[in-house]
């Protein structure tokens, strides 16, 4: 095909083909990012009762705990999940959080706190890296009684399980006559979790 064009000399014959040649096909291409966040949470937790068989002056830890139990169901339980290296901090009130005097030099005891007789037995926290038992039946790592307490080698997983095993220490109490009035002692403990400093 050809056209006609005015010059300022005259006209001009253009050969108009390659104007007319239709671009029927493109290419290129997109890229989809999807981005995932770091992510930490606390699932299924439960509570756990630990039944008290000695308030005498001879007790202590050694006959009242289940930390080292091999039923997990004697433990508060909880399950981490979690992309990212991470954390765990418990913090929990002692007797010197509450104004107790401490009978125990260097060891501040648990405020296993008995809201019906209002009075306090002493004792600690562990923290079980695997309640389900197997090869780690005693691998409780020990809370101490500083009211808190790290334990820093949980790595990425899509659900991992942690017991918190009570260690009461009923012949160390505030209740009247120095001896553990009856009834429940209660001790809540603060979980935390979050992304580990590497």
């Amino acid at each position: 095909m050809k056209a006609l064009f005015a010059t300022a000399g005259g006209l001009a014959l253009l050969a108009s083909g390659a104007l007319a040649n239709p671009v029927t096909e493109a290419s290129d291409t997109v890229t989809l990012n999807a981005v995932v966040q770091d992510y930490i949470a606390i699932t299924n937790t439960s509570d756990s009762t630990l039944t008290v068989a000695d308030v005498t002056a001879g007790s202590g830890v050694n006959g009242n705990n289940n930390d080292t139990n091999e039923n997990k169901e004697d433990k508060a339980l909880f399950t981490v999940i979690a992309n990212v290296e991470y954390d765990i901090v418990l913090d929990w009130e002692t007797w010197d959080d509450a104004g107790y005097t401490n009978p125990t030099s260097g060891y501040s005891q648990a405020n296993y706190y008995n809201d019906g007789a209002k009075c306090s037995i002493g004792g600690g926290i562990k923290l079980d890296p695997d309640p389900e038992g197997g090869a780690h039946d005693n691998d409780a790592l020990p809370g101490g009684g500083t009211g808190t307490m790290t334990y820093d080698q949980g790595v990425p997983t899509f659900g991992h399980e942690y017991g918190i095993g009570t260690e009461a220490s009923p012949n160390i109490t505030t209740c009247d006559g120095d001896i553990a009035a009856p009834g429940t002692y209660s001790l809540e403990v603060a979980i935390t979790v979050s992304k580990a400093d590497t």
